[in-house]
């Protein structure tokens, strides 16, 4: 009996283990990513290649299949597309291949008032991240693109994680 106890003290402690591993492996990294990413700052001088990176990392800091980054436009009423892939489908536009040919988000509506039914502009409006476990189950926010996008492809989104970048000031860029 005590021979049996002992196995499976030692097969939980092996499983506590691999886990504790697989989180500090994890930790490496993202720590590794962030040093990346802040040599890159501090060096890169193409700001596509920069704007790419920062989309990769992120897609493997969250374990993403898909990314979109954007950045305002110039008079700060639109969200331009910089980068986009998702690599199930193979897709990849942006960055310092070819540019994204397709319409600017608007952050405003005609009237003026700010455009919270896309999530993407919410998010630089109010500067939060946003956090959606099923898009096709939040009904406070328009992803019409999002579905035309899924019915052209064949591609079902899932879950968005919006996340602002700022620049060194703090601003949402």
């Amino acid at each position: 009996m005590s021979i049996s106890k002992t196995s499976d003290v030692n097969a939980l402690l092996s499983g506590v283990l691999e886990n504790i591993q697989e989180y500090v492996d994890r930790q490496n990294s993202h720590i590794e990513s962030l040093y990346r990413i802040g040599t890159a700052l501090s060096s890169e001088t193409r700001l596509e290649n920069l704007l790419e990176m920062i989309l990769c990392e992120a897609m493997g800091f969250s374990n993403a299949d898909g990314c979109t980054l954007y950045v305002t436009s110039d008079d700060e009423r639109h969200l331009c597309f910089k980068v986009v892939e998702t690599r199930s489908l193979r897709i990849k536009m942006g960055g310092p291949g070819e540019p994204i040919r397709w319409a600017d988000l608007p952050l405003y509506r005609e009237d003026g008032s700010p455009n919270r039914e896309m999530v993407a502009a919410l998010c630089a409006l109010d500067g939060k991240i946003i956090n959606i476990p099923d898009v096709y189950e939040a009904a406070e926010y328009n992803f019409e693109g999002t579905r035309q996008f899924d019915a052209r492809t064949g591609f079902r989104s899932r879950s968005m994680l919006v996340i602002p970048m700022r620049n060194y000031e703090g601003d949402v860029i």
